[in-house]
């Protein structure tokens, strides 16, 4: 289904959770804030070792230079992060209620085998250097999230969207829900990631189960990375899949790892020297230069997808990438460190 205008659709849409997702776990609270808001899974205080264990370092060809010192981190408060990645039809219905122009120039990850290889909607941006207008990429002068590069469907994540247009869909959350809604740190969207587990996959150790869990370059991909998949995937799809397709982790949230990158609270850092450790984002000295993100997406690799692999960094907050999309969160006590 592709995007309609109507509001009553819309609520339609935003009231139904897909119909592949796997229930939340009985002893953890779902809640949504509002009919527009994202349906949202309250996380338990804790602590957990954040960054590259021994297990880390002995799956093939992980890199973990960047995950490391490993590090304790103690949540002394709770909060909630949204059981799937902001979509087509959930960002929709904030612009057509705030008017926001959105869009610009955004990178496209392009087919590089099958029937669609080179193939994409868009002009090239007069902006684009030798390797944004190569094979396997493209910059592209107006895409958005309703037109990523290719035609979408309402459930799939919403791509094609800036940290600054993030800023702006989580103050309008914010506004409509009367809780202070955020980016999740770094820290909180690994810890989430993990839902408790501690070995280099939620689900343990084993790659060649990720096509039950994670859209990535499996074996039937279009993308060169499938060269190395460990497995394929059923139905596997040249770019992402609707949110909720895969199975969860142990806490209900789907899509933690592949599918697209997520924004998050931090600046970007070249390893954890210095990260705190009370579940606070990173803020580099007072100055943001880059932005972390995590999750990897539909072209990364299975080493990739492990829950302490990072993601490189974001130059700017209007940086617009058809691999990167939005998971939200809030605090739901006043020690969390955005409310103190």
């Amino acid at each position: 289904m592709k995007i309609l205008a109507t509001t009553t659709y819309l609520a339609a849409m935003l009231a139904a959770a897909p119909a592949s997702a796997q229930s939340v776990p009985a002893d953890l609270e779902a809640f949504r804030d509002c009919e527009a808001c994202p349906e949202m899974v309250a996380l338990p205080a804790g602590s957990f070792m954040m960054g590259a264990s021994e297990a880390d370092r002995r799956v093939p060809f992980a890199v973990t230079d960047n995950e490391e010192p490993r590090h304790q981190v103690t949540f002394d408060y709770r909060f909630a992060i949204s059981r799937f990645t902001v979509t087509v039809a959930q960002f929709a219905a904030f612009v057509e209620e705030t008017g926001l122009r959105t869009g610009g120039e955004c990178l496209l990850r392009i087919p590089d085998t099958g029937r669609n290889a080179g193939k994409f909607i868009g002009t090239i941006s007069a902006n684009a250097n030798e390797y944004e207008s190569g094979a396997g990429v493209a910059l592209v002068e107006q895409a958005d999230f309703r037109r990523p590069g290719t035609e979408v469907d309402d459930d799939q994540p919403a791509t094609c969207i800036s940290r600054r247009e993030a800023k702006a869909y989580l103050a309008w959350l914010s506004q409509k829900s009367g809780r202070k809604y955020r980016l999740p740190t770094e820290a909180e969207f690994e810890y989430a990631t993990r839902a408790g587990e501690e070995g280099p996959y939620f689900f343990g150790a084993d790659q060649a189960r990720l096509c039950e869990y994670a859209n990535f370059a499996d074996r039937k991909s279009v993308y060169g990375a499938a060269m190395v998949a460990p497995c394929a995937e059923r139905n596997s799809r040249e770019y992402t899949y609707p949110v909720g397709s895969f199975r969860p982790n142990n806490w209900g949230l789907h899509d933690m790892v592949g599918n697209v990158f997520q924004f998050v609270e931090d600046c970007a850092s070249v390893d954890y020297r210095g990260a705190p450790t009370d579940g606070s984002p990173y803020r580099g000295g007072g100055r943001c230069d880059a932005f972390a993100t995590r999750g990897f997406f539909f072209d990364s690799v299975a080493v990739n997808l492990r829950s302490a692999a990072r993601c490189e960094a974001l130059s700017s907050e209007d940086q617009r990438s058809n691999g990167l999309g939005l998971r939200v969160a809030v605090s739901l006590d006043g020690n969390a460190w955005d409310l103190r």
